[in-house]
């Protein structure tokens, strides 16, 4: 999907109107005056003007389009359900641009939300600091866009976001990240634990329907790090995360979850298009339990680690096969659906051995099409597995979609989705393998 199409998006979901009782606010750093009220006629001229201002539920803050914005604001007035408090765009040109270059300014957070039931909605975001050298915390605390404990029930929405260390930064629960543009987050000023698009640090979140494109970082460590989305902080369970309809590029690694995690239960990752470095999922967590990996249109590129689909090596207790020591496989993770394309000598997952079925293998290189050394772990084809050419419309451009002959067209199991990476309709019946729904007269006679 090209860019174009979330900002199509993000226009439509603008025009939703919410409750209309609530006041609305006006701030512009072109027409702004220093003794604004906040009116449309006379609106505000800095984010200092809503620092930690009291708002109530209804209520609209809108930012001029053309407005560029420094420093960072708090956001910490909540909505209540059906009636959010609401920030976003208002006029004509490009959407209003916030930064914050300054550490010792919330973090470097542009917006720090302490609140719930808060929309951010169709804003741009753009080098927000770093933590200071040596200061590990200090890395828990970035973000252009930073949700604390206590924000629960916000909407992340239709914004873009770049040259920032953790675009979306999110520690609170039951938030929605969705139909974000988060894009070339690769140059900072020293290596670090940066370039993340998307962390995740808390239990009942949900990302879906972003591209992310860029995410890869100098690192001291690792010699590249980053990647799209990151579970993240030890100490919080991350329990019922969904992450679904994502389209990814050039990231190191489309999701990884942090060593040693309390709880990763009932993990769903279903109808993303991942075309990254090193890693679909690095899976550091010996707590993972019932995730799900379905409908997936996967392709990873050779990266300073080895790259696999599927990354146990950090449980590491009796080798390979081996990984989830004593515990059933079936516990821990089934994967079904999926399309994964292999490059080099990557195998899908060669620390252990988990329940697949209905998936499609293809490794170019190979001429025996061994289903153990394509799979790793000594595994075998699953029912309905296939080792085949996936007929992808033009890899090399990043077309996934199916060609009319792809031998993932109604060779799924039904799974309950209803509509595909592009929003096309999934059948209930023999769905295609992979993100894409095969759309005759579309994609093809």
């Amino acid at each position: 999907m090209k860019r174009h199409f979330l900002i199509v998006l993000a226009a439509l979901a603008t025009t939703l109107a919410f409750d209309a009782t609530g006041a609305e606010y006006y701030v512009s750093s072109t027409h702004g005056q220093p003794d604004g009220t906040g009116t449309r006629s006379k609106p505000w001229s800095s984010v200092a003007s809503i620092d930690d201002r009291a708002f109530n539920p209804g209520d609209t803050i809108y930012f001029e389009r053309g407005s560029s914005f420094t420093g960072g604001f708090l956001i910490s007035s909540s909505g209540i359900e059906g009636q959010p408090i609401t920030y976003t765009a208002y006029g004509t040109g490009h959407a209003p641009k916030f930064s914050n270059p300054d550490y010792a300014v919330l973090n470097g957070n542009a917006m720090q939300v302490t609140a719930s039931y808060i929309i951010i909605d169709g804003l741009y975001f753009y080098d927000c600091a770093i933590a200071s050298p040596g200061v590990h915390e200090g890395d828990r605390k970035v973000g252009a866009i930073f949700i604390t404990t206590t924000g629960e029930h916000n909407n992340i929405r239709s914004c873009e976001i770049t040259r920032s260390p953790k675009c979306i930064h999110v520690y609170g629960q039951h938030n929605l990240i969705t139909r974000n543009y988060i894009h070339d987050n690769t140059e900072f000023p020293r290596p670090g634990w940066w370039a993340v698009g998307i962390m995740i640090c808390n239990s009942n979140n949900e990302v879906s329907y972003n591209e992310i494109n860029g995410c890869r970082s100098k690192s001291d460590s690792y010699g590249w790090d980053g990647g799209a989305i990151e579970l993240d902080a030890r100490e919080l369970p991350k329990d019922n995360i969904y992450v679904h309809h994502n389209r990814t590029r050039d990231n190191q690694g489309f999701l990884e979850i942090v060593e040693g995690s309390a709880s990763v239960k009932s993990l769903r990752v279903a109808y993303n298009v991942v075309n990254d470095y090193q890693q679909f999922l690095r899976l550091s967590s010996t707590e993972i339990e019932n995730c799900r990996v379905e409908n997936n249109t996967v392709m990873i590129r050779e990266s300073f680690l080895i790259p696999t689909m599927f990354d146990f090596s950090w449980f590491g207790t009796t080798g390979i096969g081996k990984s989830y020591g004593t515990r059933d496989p079936a516990s821990i993770l089934t994967y079904r659906n999926n399309i994964f394309f292999l490059l080099g000598n990557d195998r899908v997952s060669p620390y252990g051995d988990f329940p697949h079925d209905h998936n499609i293998y293809w490794r170019p290189r190979d001429k025996a099409m061994r289903a153990w050394a394509l799979l790793g772990a000594d595994a075998e084809l699953g029912v309905g597995d296939q080792i085949a050419d996936p007929k992808f419309v033009n890899r090399p451009e990043g077309d996934f979609r199916l060609q009319p002959d792809s031998p993932a067209i109604g060779a799924g199991i039904a799974l309950g989705y209803s509509e595909d990476v592009d929003g096309n309709p999934v059948p209930a019946n023999a769905p295609d393998i992979g993100a894409y729904q095969y759309q005759k007269g579309k994609d093809g006679p």
